[in-house]
C-alpha cells in the first residue's frame, strides 16, 4: 500500500521474488544492478548467478488448516506480488 501510495517511493524499491532470483538469477540480479544504478561485469553476474538455488535441506511440514491460515493472511499480497494463488 505505502509503494502504491508513494510514487517516489516506489520508484526507490524493487520488490525481489525469492523464486525468480533462484529461477532466472542472471536475469534478475541485472535487473536488480540496473536498478541501484550499479555495473558488474557480466562475468561477475555469471557466477553469482551460478550460487542461487532453491533451498533443498527442509520441506515444510504445515497441516491442511495451517496452510489455509497462511492463504488467508498471506493471499492478497501474493496476488498483488504476482503469484498464483491457490485456493
Amino acid at each position: 500500500d505505502q509503494l502504491d501510495a508513494d510514487p517516489s517511493l516506489a520508484a526507490n524499491v524493487m520488490l525481489v521474488r525469492y523464486e525468480d532470483l533462484c529461477r532466472n538469477g542472471e536475469t534478475t540480479l541485472k535487473q536488480i544492478l540496473d536498478h541501484a544504478q550499479l555495473e558488474i561485469a557480466d562475468e561477475q553476474i555469471r557466477q553469482l548467478a551460478d550460487r542461487l538455488s532453491a533451498p533443498t535441506y527442509y520441506a515444510p511440514d504445515f497441516s491442511e488448516a495451517e496452510r489455509r491460515a497462511i492463504k488467508d493472511i498471506t493471499g492478497e499480497v501474493e496476488t498483488r506480488l504476482g503469484y498464483q494463488v491457490s485456493q
